[in-house]
């Protein structure tokens, strides 16, 4: 059933009126009275948490002004807990879920409410007297959201300022950092020597069974369209990959063991890989449809792309309280950019982080300046172009719902920079959007 319908069954079974205007209408409402819905749960059960739409949660301060140990409910856990109304989704009616509400004290007690329905299509729009009305038990009013203000986020980095120097007095003392996965180092040695063939890095990829097996199941994937057999990494190297390709595909895979991160939410360990696999296809792919004066190579894009979101990985393992609540900042905030809750909950970003680290490790420039860069469209330096093809791959991906960065990536000035038209950037991207099957499952063998 789709969710407006379950929505609007509910809503004229309690007799209760609204208008329903399909969300490429709705241009004239109040933002100050739209809003937003996250499920937390804790000892004492679920409740629902209801922000006006463009409102920070902070999670400390919900957890501090609650008295309740809360915790964001990720989307796959979602489906579980919410049982047979899973497929309804989030919206401020607590009758129609059965949760209890924990609602902002700041969000009006008259006029008219607007909520987004979890499908996308309808916003639908009440009382403010009958929403408050349609829920399932008691409901408090506290203070748990914040106006993301420039005043209000430069106060919030002094707060910082401790954070932000352990993290950086941490990475430049090498405290608690990984060292490079030996595997990893022998790759990227066999890829920097000019006589170095196929035969000798498939000879040091091959000494890793679960790596060879991940390398030819890139090769054999329906996304390379090869319909030959492949048997070997040799093969797919000469065949299908290429040298360059298969390298960085290869250290980074590998340079990813280094690193033990929670798997859930929207930064772990299963949404990251999604993410850097998808995001390192389509930059692969515009790579090749970018004007050849910009001297882009393919394997270069591919290594960018999916090392470009490493500062998480970086976090995740070096500090693992900051990571958890940086992830369900995340979670909790998906109207508001990445960078910006990033600044809100460490004063830094996990650009500069992964950025780092890279450089530490002596990766290649290219996937120094894609970490560190891939979300400032318009740098401009040598080899920006890997950043720029990162930063253009996030935006299409996000706009045709297959990620869900949060960032709004300046795709108009990127495209530009990058020499390409529209129409150019989606032809490069349908492949990348007609393999979704294999790209998931390849992500799903990284994230093991």
């Amino acid at each position: 059933m789709p969710v407006s319908n379950a929505v609007r069954n509910f809503l004229e079974s309690h007799a209760i009126s609204f208008d329903a205007t399909p969300v490429g209408e709705a241009t004239g409402f109040d933002k100050n009275r739209g809003l937003r819905t996250v499920l937390c749960k804790d000892a004492n059960g679920l409740v629902l948490v209801v922000v006006p739409q463009d409102e920070f949660i902070d999670i400390e301060q919900l957890r501090a002004v609650s008295g309740r140990s809360l915790r964001l409910v990720y989307a796959d856990e979602q489906r579980e807990v919410l049982a047979n109304f899973a497929e309804i989704g989030l919206v401020p009616l607590g009758a129609l879920l059965r949760v209890s509400a924990l609602f902002h004290d700041g969000i009006p007690r008259d006029g008219m409410l607007h909520f987004t329905c979890e499908d996308n299509t309808e916003v639908v729009s009440l009382t403010a007297n009958a929403l408050h009305g349609a829920q399932h038990r008691e409901v408090a009013y506290l203070d748990i959201s914040r106006k993301v203000t420039p005043e209000w986020v430069a106060h919030r980095q002094q707060q910082l300022i401790f954070t932000r120097k352990r993290i950086e007095s941490m990475l430049d003392d090498l405290q608690g950092l990984p060292a490079m996965p030996e595997m990893a180092e022998r790759i990227l040695h066999v890829a920097a020597d000019a006589n170095a063939t196929a035969q000798h890095l498939a000879k040091v990829i091959e000494v890793d069974p679960s790596l060879s097996a991940q390398i030819i199941s890139y090769a054999t994937s329906a996304f390379y369209g090869y319909r030959g057999d492949i048997t070997s990494v040799r093969d797919a190297i000469s065949r299908v990959l290429g040298f360059e390709l298969v390298a960085n595909i290869a250290a980074g895979i590998s340079l990813g063991t280094a690193f033990n991160v929670p798997a859930d939410g929207p930064i772990g360990l299963s949404a990251f890989w999604r993410h850097a696999v998808y995001t390192s296809a389509l930059a692969e792919r515009l790579c090749k449809v970018v004007p050849r004066d910009r001297q882009a190579r393919p394997g270069a894009a591919y290594l960018s792309g999916l090392l470009h979101d490493f500062g998480y990985l970086v976090l995740g393992h070096m500090l693992p309280a900051a990571f958890e609540s940086l992830n369900q900042s995340i979670a909790a905030n998906s109207t508001i950019n990445v960078t910006t809750t990033e600044s809100l909950i460490l004063g830094m970003s996990h650009t500069d982080i992964g950025a780092r680290l890279l450089q530490l490790w002596k990766l290649p420039d290219e996937a120094v300046i894609a970490a560190r860069y891939h979300h400032t469209p318009d740098y401009r330096a040598e080899d920006a172009i890997y950043a720029h093809l990162v930063s253009l791959a996030e935006g299409l991906l996000h706009r045709h719902g297959v990620i869900s960065d949060a960032d709004k990536i300046q795709s108009d000035i990127t495209r530009a920079l990058l020499g390409l038209d529209a129409a150019a950037i989606e032809n490069a991207a349908q492949p990348v959007l007609d393999a979704c099957a294999e790209l998931d499952t390849l992500a799903q063998l990284l994230g093991q």
